[in-house]
């Protein structure tokens, strides 16, 4: 499986390695706003990586570190 540094594009099923240390799994591809949707666990409403729950979440290609594509 590759991992894609600084990635310039997501799609659904990704693993998600965000520059804050957290982790999630996406559950759409990128859409024409830069933003998509991804499952976290360990995070609240807030994005606290402490949080305690998983989550629906909606990032944009900023926050990410990298991404390991299946």
């Amino acid at each position: 499986m590759p991992v894609i540094k600084a990635p310039k594009q997501v799609k659904r099923g990704d693993v998600m390695i965000y520059s804050l240390s957290q982790m999630g799994i996406a559950e759409t591809d990128l859409d024409k706003n830069g933003v998509f949707t991804a499952i976290e666990g360990n995070t609240n409403a807030a994005g606290d990586r402490k949080g305690g729950a998983v989550l629906r979440k909606s990032r944009k290609l900023d926050g990410l570190r990298s991404l390991v594509r299946a």
